[in-house]
């Protein structure tokens, strides 16, 4: 049976309607709900193909994350400002986070290497040694990257982080501009009287549900493909020891990365 533009419209509104008794409209779920509410008696397939057609989607389900941040304009623009500004003496900018929460696993069976017609293999099952924190600070105009390895993330090691790259860091850079998210332990009285007490240091927070602007998360990404996606860890330090190893190798190679902000985080 063909179906005309207003039968088929009739499918993709009753398509878009969220289902009462489940979460999401499975195909045949919807092709009884379009027979039971409707005249028309399409097959599941011909449901398929329409709303296919209509480039309606209703058994998927996307996230989205809108900052509604007041000043949300105000703090992207100083960040991006920061991004633009060409090196200069006497100045650096880092953007710092963490990526907590990162499990030491191993594999019970062997790991097998790629061969002609086969991806490499790897045990579905696994065995947990446990987690780790890694606090990370992006060079934005060199691309450089610091980490440091802690067992837990409070703002302690917030603190002792923040201490390391002071040290790292000759007295010639008078100004450290520090871009970091909005998480509690950033905002501490703690962190507040270290910054205090070390005058060349300031942040610069980006707007809330913006962290997407901060570029360690790009670096971030980058870890997690090259090095936790697939790594096999016996251990908590083996998961340290090849996290020094990946940044040491990153660090001969380094360069700033070529970011572009469009204005339009939500564009579709």
């Amino acid at each position: 049976m063909v179906y005309g533009p207003d039968d088929r419209m009739a499918i993709v509104v009753l398509a878009c309607r969220p289902p009462e008794e489940t979460s999401q409209w499975p195909i045949r779920d919807l092709t009884t709900a379009i027979h039971e509410e409707t005249t028309l008696r399409p097959a599941p397939s011909t449901v398929w193909t329409i709303l296919d057609e209509a480039a309606v989607k209703p058994h998927k389900q996307a996230m989205w994350l809108n900052s509604h941040d007041p000043d949300f304009a105000a703090k992207q623009q100083a960040i991006t400002n920061l991004y633009r500004e060409l090196p200069m003496a006497g100045r650096l900018i880092l953007s710092f986070d963490e990526k907590t929460g990162m499990q030491a696993k191993e594999q019970l069976g062997p790991h097998l290497p790629p061969r002609p017609g086969y991806p490499a293999r790897t045990d579905y099952e696994y065995r947990r040694h446990g987690t780790l924190s890694l606090l990370a600070a992006f060079e934005v105009q060199t691309g450089h990257v610091v980490g440091q390895t802690y067992p837990r993330h409070r703002q302690e090691e917030f603190v002792a982080f923040l201490d390391a790259l002071d040290a790292q860091y000759p007295p010639v850079i008078t100004d450290i501009v520090g871009i970091c998210d909005n998480l509690a332990v950033h905002k501490t009285a703690r962190v507040q009287d270290w910054l205090t007490a070390h005058p060349r240091w300031r942040f610069v927070f980006t707007p809330i549900h913006a962290s997407w602007l901060n570029q360690i998360e790009i670096w971030f990404g980058i870890l997690q493909r090259k090095l936790l996606r697939h790594g096999q860890f016996v251990s908590v330090d083996d998961l340290a020891a090849k996290l020094t190893t990946f940044l040491a190798a990153y660090n001969r190679h380094t360069h700033p990365f070529r970011w572009t902000y469009t204005g339009k985080p939500l564009a579709e």
